[in-house]
């Protein structure tokens, strides 16, 4: 069998005329509550890491490069009562992308400091929250 298809027996495949060659399709990024969503159980603050990596593989895979943008889609694919935690974060409203996890990434630790420091980061959204309404 030749090496092209429709060309004669011994022919070498031509580069000029790449249109009968498929695009490798990219992996379309899930909406929140599909199958293969990337979520974070909060009950579970050591899946953070993975969470954020696979939101930045699919960013990656989108071309979301904003920081605006991938703090918007990232709040998406929590629960309800976390993405109300996270949006009244300083870090959510004026930082960049990379200063909310890092924020978060420290949050999530068990050191009895950090515990306390989120307690107070909660109730000050709360305060947020509040003073809102």
């Amino acid at each position: 069998m030749s090496p092209t298809l429709g060309a004669p027996s011994g022919s070498q495949p031509t580069t000029s005329n790449n249109t009968n060659i498929p695009r490798v399709l990219k992996h379309r990024m899930p909406k929140p509550g599909e199958k293969n969503a990337p979520e974070f159980d909060p009950e579970k603050p050591e899946e953070l890491g993975r969470f954020f990596e696979r939101m930045e593989d699919y960013f990656l895979d989108e071309e979301i490069m904003s920081n605006a943008e991938m703090k918007k889609k990232i709040v998406k694919y929590l629960d309800a009562d976390s993405e109300v935690q996270w949006k009244v974060l300083s870090m959510f409203t004026t930082g960049t992308y990379e200063d909310l996890v890092c924020c978060k990434v420290l949050c999530s630790s068990q050191s009895p400091c950090i515990q306390m420091h989120n307690k107070y980061l909660n109730l000050m959204g709360i305060k947020q929250i509040i003073t809102v309404l």
